[in-house]
């Protein structure tokens, strides 16, 4: 059950790298500070991703990511990436290599958030009663990345039945 748990807690990372899941309440004020919404992200990324090259469409890349990236995630960690990405170079774009890097120095730079604590605190008193250990600590740095609504609704999962904390944190997370 941690394992699944952790990696629900995580997956974002990779979504706003390369794209993922898609639900939630937009990303324009997420964790209690402002940053750029899931819109704003996108078309921030593919202007620069046709600025490296003019034969991507832009309006095609902007309707790709806005159904790939979670709208689960901070705004604030939204504009982290995109000012890291806007400073790395046309080949590193152009190869999709830059994203995993601007999203782990972005991590790096977020506080966990009451939500955040909150969420972890709950889940490891659930998956603890259920027989199981969940790491607080990669719990937490998984978080940083989402919004207090989204960690509020999977905060809720702790009052499932042991079977159920898993899929429910999946869900509200991904």
């Amino acid at each position: 059950m941690q394992s699944g748990i952790m990696l629900a807690v995580g997956l974002c990372l990779l979504c706003v790298g390369c794209g993922g899941g898609s639900s939630g309440d937009g990303g324009a004020n997420q964790g209690g500070t402002t940053g750029l919404t899931v819109a704003q992200y996108c078309e921030q990324g593919c202007v620069k991703v046709h600025t490296c090259d003019s034969t991507q469409d832009t309006a095609l890349c902007e309707a790709r990511c806005n159904s790939g990236v979670s709208t689960n995630v901070r705004g604030d960690f939204l504009s982290k990436v995109a000012q890291c990405l806007d400073s790395k170079d046309c080949a590193s774009i152009l190869a999709g290599t830059a994203g995993e890097g601007c999203s782990d120095q972005a991590l790096a730079s977020l506080s966990v958030t009451a939500a955040g604590q909150s969420m972890c605190d709950a889940l490891s008193s659930a998956v603890t009663s259920c027989g199981g250990n969940l790491d607080v600590a990669k719990c937490l740095n998984g978080t940083k990345v989402f919004s207090d609504a989204a960690l509020e609704r999977a905060k809720s999962c702790a009052q499932k039945p042991c079977g159920d904390i898993e899929p429910c944190v999946e869900t509200y997370l991904n």
